[in-house]
């Protein structure tokens, strides 16, 4: 074999083991987020209406935006009027069963509503 094809291929090997660590990493990055962007029921349970949005993240920690990316849009019960709303994963979610999404709406940064929608579809990546 030539010295020419024996560089090739140990270039062509490391891309290979480069796009494979890679992609390891960012499935364990993505399991991280997912861990650190659930809450406990019993967390879910203490939320009431009425608080304000801080709060609320007191309890809840700083929610990233993988609840809101695993909700199915035809499936989600409507936001109330004027609401913004954020979602957390719960940590109850088994990676076979269906997913429990926590969401809480705020209107002028006031609780107006907590939901945990269950959707049967989805399922979110966690180590």
């Amino acid at each position: 074999m030539s010295k020419a094809v024996k560089i090739i291929l140990a270039f062509l090997i490391g891309g290979v083991v480069l796009v494979c660590g890679g992609g390891y990493l960012g499935l364990y990055v993505l399991g991280q987020k997912a861990k650190d962007s659930a809450i406990s029921p019993a967390d879910f349970a203490a939320i009431k209406t009425g608080q304000t949005r801080e709060e609320v993240k007191r309890t809840t920690g700083e929610l990233g935006s993988l609840g809101k990316f695993v909700v199915d849009k035809d499936k989600e019960p409507p936001v109330p009027a004027k609401a913004t709303c954020d979602y957390a994963l719960s940590k109850a979610n088994t990676g076979n069963g269906p997913t429990h999404v926590y969401r809480f709406c705020y209107v002028a940064d006031k609780l107006v509503e907590k939901k945990d929608m269950i959707f049967p579809n989805a399922s979110p990546t966690t180590p």
